[in-house]
């Protein structure tokens, strides 16, 4: 209570104190003076012991209020939680979700909140125990009925909550499986009969509930071994969201990665059973939605871990390249499919995000006389998307690991020294002219220089430093006598870009630059 309040209440009492003597005279039965002043004297006294401990009461119950506040805050957020997690338990249909990942969290909220908490900070933790609490069939229900807008965030969210639910089914589901001694056999049948199952009641309401959230039991092959396990179910999402407006993008991925793009298990040990060869036709569809919704790139390839399009197709793509999938003794059957597969693909889609890719390993299997051979990039697609997005063409990548970049550059340059003969520079290919370019860009100045027209007007940069964040060059040859080389970082971002151009005495640089990036 703050002094502005207590002055009111006390200029209010003594108010009625002064009001008192007109008041008592007209209280009946009492005509004689003395008894009068008898009855005022014990009705003062009364009053006085009525305002007095009116006045105590004001100003002790704050501090009873203070000293037990954050108890009774304590015990009224607890109940609240059980409250949450028992409606919880009801809605799924289970016996239990101590193990489920919702509960692990809100009991994690608590165990952070303050000893004494302001009435905002109640509010707030009711509000987020609501949201751990808070199922994908109700959240989907929020969507359809209009009281929760459909947006990038919010579906990451939803996806969210069906990733932590699968992690509490899965639980339960082992549980289940444990208590009534399921065999392969006894999965494999649940499995193929999950949405009329006849078996135990327990694992038919369990299959219902599963169902009933967006989920669903599927089919897994890991080191040749079937699992099961409850995932989510993308189509059965498409359909039960009424309006995809905005995102019509993010449906269509969902449908793509229900049928044939699992993000999971992807490449050979996909769910669905795809042939690494077909495994082009996919990376094409996800292609076309890259470019058919480009309000939608960044959700899609840029997402969150559990919507993110990029690591399951690096996956895909380098399963499809690489013949690390075949058994052994498979290769020479499977050598000229895969000759086959990797030329069409050239042909047939020239412009394509992934054909640098498909090209440097058609290249690299052909200079090892196609023996087998393990093809693997970790990064490409993070690199070929982020120069698509940038709008910056290239035509290959060429990975280095030295410095400097080209083997010869250091005997170049030694020459050059003892000879101050800049003819030798003419025989450099590109590549090469760049390498001895960034090489003396720090210990030979006037070289440096001497090999790019106008130097005064070029930013200074620090090659080395470039070198040292960046792990490829995308090679663009803009015409006959142009070359573009962009260097790209550790996660695929360009940092710098360096133009040459050819010349009647050799290649000469003609622009520089460096790219602001956030990653």
């Amino acid at each position: 209570m703050d002094d502005k309040q207590l002055d009111k209440i006390l200029d209010g009492l003594k108010n009625e104190y002064e009001r008192l003597p007109e008041l008592t005279r007209n209280f009946r039965n009492a005509p004689e003076d003395e008894r009068k002043r008898r009855k005022r004297g014990k009705l003062y006294s009364y009053t006085a012991l009525a305002a007095g401990i009116f006045l105590f009461l004001i100003l002790a119950l704050p501090s009873f209020s203070d000293y037990e506040q954050a108890d009774i805050s304590s015990n009224y957020l607890t109940s609240y939680y059980e409250k949450k997690k028992e409606e919880f338990r009801i809605e799924l249909g289970v016996d239990s979700v101590d193990n489920f990942f919702e509960v692990v969290e809100a009991e994690e909220l608590l165990a952070t909140l303050p000893k004494e908490m302001t009435k905002e900070v109640m509010e707030h933790t009711k509000s987020r125990l609501d949201e751990i609490f808070t199922t994908p069939e109700t959240m989907i229900g929020a969507f359809n009925s209009g009281k929760k807008e459909l947006t990038e965030e919010s579906i990451i969210d939803l996806f969210n909550k069906l990733r932590y639910q699968s992690y509490g089914m899965n639980d339960y589901f082992s549980r289940l499986k444990l208590e009534y001694q399921l065999k392969q056999a006894d999965v494999e049948e649940l499995y193929a009969n999950q949405y009329n199952y006849n078996g135990p009641s327990e694992i038919v309401e369990l299959l219902e509930t599963v169902h009933q959230q967006g989920l669903q039991l599927v089919k897994t092959n890991v080191l040749e071994e079937d699992k099961f396990q409850v995932e989510v179910n993308y189509g059965a999402i498409v359909e039960r969201v009424e309006n995809w407006e905005g995102l019509e993008g993010m449906a269509e991925y969902l449908l793509l990665i229900d049928e044939k793009f699992d993000i999971h298990s992807p490449g050979v040990d996909n769910s669905q059973g795809i042939p690494w060869y077909e495994f082009d036709d996919i990376l094409l569809e996800l292609e076309e939605i890259y470019h058919r919704y480009p309000e939608n790139r960044d959700l899609i390839f840029k997402g969150p871990y559990i919507t993110n399009a990029l690591y399951p197709a690096q996956a895909y793509l380098n399963d499809y390249l690489s013949t690390s999938m075949l058994e052994e003794g498979m290769w020479e059957e499977h050598r000229n499919t895969l000759e086959t597969e990797l030329i069409t693909f050239i042909e047939n889609h020239p412009e394509s995000l992934y054909t640098p890719l498909v090209e440097e390993a058609l290249v690299a299997y052909r200079e090892n006389d196609w023996r087998e051979h393990s093809f693997y990039n970790g990064s490409g697609l993070y690199i070929l998307f982020d120069l698509m997005e940038k709008g910056i063409e290239y035509e290959g990548l060429i990975a280095f690991n030295r410095w400097p970049l080209s083997t010869g550059t250091m005997s170049v340059y030694n020459h050059y020294k003892e000879s101050k003969d800049i003819e030798e520079f003419s025989r450099l290919n590109a590549f090469e002219f760049l390498s001895l370019y960034m090489y003396v860009s720090n210990i030979d100045k006037e070289l440096y220089d001497l090999l790019r027209p106008d130097a005064s007007s070029y930013e200074k940069i620090d090659w080395i430093e470039v070198y040292s964040d960046s792990q490829s060059l995308a090679e663009n040859r803009v015409n006959e006598n142009t070359i573009e080389y962009i260097f790209i970082g550790k996660h695929g971002e360009p940092i710098g870009l360096v133009g040459l151009a050819a010349t009647a005495d050799g290649w000469k640089v003609t622009h520089q630059n460096l790219y602001e990036f956030e990653w």
